[in-house]
Parts: C-alpha cells; sequence; structure tokens
C-alpha cells in the first residue's frame, strides 16, 4: 500500500506531530512552572540593579585628578585645529533662512514680526562672542561645567522655581501632563487592520497575516518592556557575570583567613639506630638501639599570611573594582535591552502601518482597474489605460506581499529580544500612531550630557576597571618582596600501639624568592602598568563615546521631528494632487497616469510619514539610553527633571 520511502516519511511526519503535542504542558503546569523559573535570576538582576552605583567619576578639579580625566579636559577644550580661529555660532539654521514652504517670511516662535531673530546663541544666554586673543574660544565653551570636564555654564534655558526646566506651551514643547508622552492629533497616523480577505495568501494552509505562526497576541509597549527585564538572556547572562565577579572576590578575600592543617600518618619501620643520636652511650660506642614496629603522627596546626608583599590586600580590592564594573555593565545590559525592546516593538508597530497603507494602496488599484475597465468598454479609455492600472495593481500587490513578511519578520524579531514563543505572533494593540516626546525640547544639550555623566553605568564600569588595573600594578609587583607567615601546630607521636607524646611548635617564617633573578616580577609589573595606562585610555574612549552618542542622538531627535511636519504637508499636498487628477480625468481633460502617479506618491508619503513618526519614537528612546536615563517609566511617561 506505502513504499518505504512514503512510509518512512509518514512515520517521521507522525513522530514530529507526537513530539509537537507532547511538550505542551497543561496550564495549570505550566503556570506552576512560569511563576518558579522563569526569569527568576532576571528578577535577581533587576533588584540587584535598583542598587546605587558606589563608583563616583573623578573631577578634574580634585586634588589628585587622574591623568585621564586632565587628558580628557585638555581634549575637548575647544580650540582651533587650523590656522582660522574658532567662532561661536550666533544664529541657528532656521533663523538663517526663515521662510516657509510658499517661500513667504516666517515668523520665529515668541517673535513678534519685525523684531530682530537674532535671539539668543544656542551655545549661552549672550550674545556672539569671538575666540580669545590667541587664538582660541573661551575654555570649555562648548563643553559642560560638571566634575571639572569643562568650563561653561549650561547655556540656554532656565530653571524655574520648582527646579525643572521650563516647558513650552507649544505642541511639540514636551512631555504631555497625563504622562502620556503623545502630541497633537496632527501626528496621528491611524492604524487599521486589515481583513484577512484583502492580504495575499502566501499558501494554501497559512494565514495570510500570521504566516508561519500558530497563536496570536496584542501586546502594548508596557507589556514588552516588562517582558524584556524579565525574560531576556542579555540580563540574565550579565547577572551570572556579576556573581562570577562575587565570587572571585570572596576567593581573594578568603586569603586573609589562616589556613588550617590537619593530618595523620601511621609509619612501619624496622631496624636499628645508633643510641648516640639520642644523646645516648660514649662518643665511640656501637651500641644501637631497634625501632618499633610502627610509628604514629597526629598532626593539627594554621598558617597565617602576615605580609605578602601587598598581594592579598590589593589582589581583594582589585576584585571588589571589577565586580562593581560587572554591576555597572549589568545596568548597561538592562539600558540596552530596554532600548532594543522599544526599537522592535516601534518597528512591528510601523510594519503594521505600513501592511495597513499597502492595503489601501491595493484596494485604489483594483478600484482604478475595475474603472479603466469599464471606460475602455465604453470607449471613453483605451487598452493603454488598462494595462497602466494592471501593471500598478501588480506592483502594488508585489509589494504588499513584501509587506506580509515584513510585517512578521519584525514580531520574530520582536518574541527574539523577549525570549519568547517563536510560534506566538506578536500584534500591537495600538490603533494610532503618534509622536511620544520623551525628553523637554527645552532642555539644552549641556544638560543632557551633564545627566549622561552622573548616569551613564558605562563610565562607571571602566573606571572601575582603570582602579582595578592599579590595584593589579601591585599585585604584580608583589613577587619582589619577601612573604612573611605565622604559624603554629601540635604533633601527637605514638610508638608502636602506646599513648601519644604531645609536642608543641610556633613559627614565624620570612621566605624571598625572586624567580629568574627577579626579571619575571619585574617583567610582569611593567606589563601590568600598561594595562593600567590601557584601561585609562578606554575609560577616555568611553567618555568620548557618551559625548558622541547623546549628541548624535541629540541632533537625530530635531531631524526626526522636523521630518513629521514635512512629511503631513506632503501627505496634504499628495491626497489634493489625486483629488484633482481624477476630477481632470473624470472631465476628459487628464490623463490616466497623472491619476497613477498622484497614487503613488500618495501612497509613499503615507509611508514616509509613518517612518518619521516611528523614528521620532526611537530617537527619543535612544536619547533616553544614551543618557543613562532610561526606565519604564521613563519610556512610557518621559523624562521628568
Amino acid at each position: 500500500m506505502f513504499s518505504n520511502s512514503n512510509l518512512s516519511a509518514y512515520r517521521l511526519h507522525a513522530l514530529l506531530l507526537a513530539i509537537t503535542f507532547s511538550i505542551v504542558p497543561t496550564p495549570s503546569a505550566l503556570a506552576a512552572f512560569n511563576e518558579a523559573n522563569v526569569g527568576k535570576e532576571n528578577r535577581a538582576a533587576i533588584r540587584d540593579t535598583e542598587k546605587p552605583l558606589q563608583t563616583k567619576i573623578p573631577n578634574a578639579d580634585s586634588k589628585k585628578p587622574p591623568r585621564y580625566i586632565l587628558e580628557l579636559r585638555a581634549t575637548q577644550t575647544v580650540k582651533p585645529l587650523g590656522e582660522k580661529p574658532v567662532q561661536k555660532v550666533d544664529e541657528t539654521l532656521e533663523r538663517l533662512a526663515p521662510i516657509d514652504l510658499n517661500g513667504n517670511p516666517r515668523v520665529q516662535p515668541g517673535i513678534t514680526e519685525g523684531a530682530s531673530q537674532t535671539g539668543t546663541s544656542p551655545g549661552g544666554p549672550s550674545g556672539g562672542s569671538s575666540a580669545t586673543a590667541d587664538g582660541n574660544a573661551p575654555v570649555g565653551d562648548d563643553l559642560l561645567q560638571l566634575r571639572g570636564v569643562g568650563a561653561t555654564g549650561l547655556g540656554a534655558g532656565s530653571l524655574d522655581s520648582t527646579g525643572n526646566y521650563g516647558q513650552s506651551n507649544r505642541r511639540d514643547g514636551g512631555v504631555n501632563l497625563d504622562g502620556s508622552g503623545e502630541d497633537g492629533d496632527d501626528t496621528n497616523v491611524i492604524i487599521e487592520r486589515p481583513p484577512i480577505t484583502t492580504l495575499i495568501p502566501l499558501k494554501d494552509n497559512l494565514n495570510p497575516f500570521s504566516l508561519d505562526a500558530r497563536y496570536i497576541e496584542q501586546v502594548g509597549l508596557r507589556d514588552t518592556l516588562l517582558a524584556a527585564t524579565g525574560q531576556n538572556l542579555d540580563i540574565e547572562e550579565g547577572f551570572s557575570r556579576t556573581k562570577i565577579s562575587n565570587y572571585r572576590m570572596l576567593a581573594a578575600a578568603s586569603e586573609f583567613l589562616p589556613s588550617i592543617n590537619s593530618g595523620y600518618s601511621l609509619y612501619g619501620i624496622t631496624g636499628d639506630v645508633p643510641t648516640a643520636l639520642f644523646g645516648g652511650g660514649s662518643s665511640g660506642s656501637s651500641a644501637n638501639a631497634g625501632l618499633p614496629s610502627t610509628i604514629q603522627i597526629l598532626n593539627a596546626g594554621f598558617t597565617q599570611n602576615v605580609y605578602q608583599g601587598g598581594r592579598i590586600l590589593f589582589g581583594t580590592l582589585e576584585q571588589k573594582h571589577r565586580l562593581r564594573a560587572s554591576r555597572a555593565a549589568l545596568l548597561g545590559n538592562v539600558n540596552d535591552t530596554l532600548l532594543e525592546a522599544t526599537r522592535r516593538y516601534y518597528d512591528l508597530l510601523l510594519n503594521e502601518a505600513l501592511l495597513s497603507i499597502r492595503t489601501r494602496a491595493v484596494s485604489i488599484s483594483e478600484e482604478q482597474v475595475r474603472i479603466n475597465s469599464a471606460q475602455e468598454k465604453a470607449g471613453a479609455a483605451t487598452g493603454l489605460d488598462v494595462l497602466q492600472s494592471q501593471a500598478q495593481l501588480a506592483s502594488d500587490e508585489q509589494n504588499l506581499v513584501d509587506q506580509q513578511n515584513a510585517r512578521r519578520q519584525a514580531a520574530i524579531q520582536l518574541a527574539h529580544v523577549l525570549n519568547t514563543s517563536f510560534a506566538q505572533d506578536l500584534v500591537s494593540r495600538q490603533k494610532h500612531l503618534r509622536k511620544r516626546r520623551l525628553i523637554d525640547n527645552n532642555i539644552p544639550i549641556e544638560k543632557l550630557l551633564e545627566i549622561a555623566i552622573d548616569k551613564r553605568p558605562e563610565l562607571k564600569q571602566f573606571e572601575e576597571l582603570r582602579l582595578a588595573a592599579k590595584r593589579a600594578i601591585v599585585v604584580a609587583a608583589a613577587p619582589l618582596q619577601p612573604g612573611v607567615t605565622f604559624g603554629g601546630s601540635v604533633f601527637g607521636i605514638a610508638a608502636g600501639g602506646g599513648n601519644f607524646d604531645k609536642i608543641f611548635n610556633l613559627n614565624l617564617g620570612v621566605k624571598w624568592t625572586l624567580g629568574g633573578l627577579g626579571t619575571t616580577a619585574l617583567a610582569n609589573a611593567q606589563r601590568a602598568r600598561w594595562e593600567a595606562r590601557q584601561a585609562a585610555i578606554q575609560a577616555k574612549q568611553t567618555f568620548l563615546d557618551v559625548f558622541d552618542q547623546v549628541r548624535s542622538s541629540y541632533n537625530n531627535s530635531l531631524a526626526s521631528d522636523k521630518r513629521i511636519d514635512r512629511a503631513t504637508v506632503q501627505i496634504n499636498a499628495a491626497e489634493e494632487e489625486l483629488r484633482i487628477a481624477k476630477k481632470r480625468m473624470e472631465a476628459g481633460i487628464g490623463l490616466n497616469i497623472d491619476v497613477l502617479n498622484a497614487q503613488r506618491d500618495l501612497t509613499q508619503a503615507s509611508i514616509n510619514k509613518s517612518r518619521a513618526v516611528i523614528d521620532f519614537n526611537v530617537a527619543q528612546a535612544q536619547l533616553l539610553r544614551d543618557i543613562g536615563a532610561i526606565s519604564i517609566d521613563g519610556v512610557l511617561r518621559g523624562l521628568k527633571i
């Protein structure tokens, strides 16, 4: 009835089905297992990160600042790189070209028409200033006067009576009072869930929306962030590293304790020994004494390291700094996970919005094909018009197929970050795509840099690694010094089957060993010094990376914010273009290709606006992470200073 190959395939298929259903636990068993095991280490990791880090970032103005901080201050001081002097920025780019999209003069917000628009420099409350007499800009003019890294004020912006930066009353002026972080309705993009019938099946037995997934769940941003912190493997791995560092420190500190030793020995002996060895008989006597058949030795004692060249003390301090560095790295893992989860969630939301746009484009193209076909039959259109409409429909259908796959891929990537089942399709429950401003637009870049220096865990991590490398120098040089130990022991000796006789012993030992005439320890000490220098350079590089990231994210946020406004204008223009193109065609004075082009323009404009909104939301989350202030509450409600 079945061939061997068909029978083998049938058995394999049945086996896979059996395995699939056998690994699905009952709901009660699954709930019990999840409660007891899933996310246990992640919850411990989150509790650990809630403890404040004890690392203090060095201050260049302190009595003995580290070398790398002084070098950082020197390199970050504003100075000319060439022959031309450094000039201070007087006007923003927008004020240099104050015109609107129609080419008309545009009055800046808060400035009455006819008033001067030179305003305040973005670098500070004063007007434009030139460089100093020596060709350099005022020291630290572009830097921050925080922890001695630079020497300047916070620039534009002021604190109100409550200590918060004043928030603008404009639409995009900051986080809403309700904590939603969502701006005005003009940035809103409606996400319409497409009916299954409007999608293109990729396979007969697959849902065209969820594709390979067998289950589906609607999630929100809060659900995503909570699941990420509770189940993400990067956090779990980081917590394991902190435990490893903790026990390394305990192992190093245990050498402060004395070593306990004890033992028992049983010797079988035959023969004689001269009695003169024990003080018996004359010096020329050859008398011998017989040895007992067995000798038992029972011993117990201790050894205490008194001085080992600083190896134990500084080795413990080294491991202590590495433990703190691992805790800072764990906090960095949590921050990165929150950002990645936010980015993946918004990517899923974007792909759902694009799927809605693509389905609408296909519907419009189908309607255009129907109209052109009817007009061709009535003699009002040509076959070319029908072919053009059909080609546009085929192109839109191809884009729809790609978008169906892209949406599912976004759900898979989000499930990967959340460490959840890939068979479970994740769908955003948001019905609107809006701007979510997380950081007040009035906070100056200098204040953001100050927050970053205070909060970025990477700075604390590499500072601790630098201190650990300094302690390692003493550990490497310890063999060049003598070691001092103190110990004591008690022995019990019994001959034959007799009673034990006690012997007590105390000792103070000094041992000095120079391997390779001391060259080995000297070479290791020099290596450790250069490793300490390397760690200092890495700490300095981390400062530069933080400054780079904060400024780049700040500018990306500003640019993406403006792109939303331009995209809104583009959509309005594209809608009007399509309306006019249809009217002209209905009146017989327009061309079919004009309608098709208008359809493409409207589709692209809708895509551009969706991408602009998502780019802004991701840029805000990125900036929040780059200043070290990202958290679940911060992503949901924004940063409060």
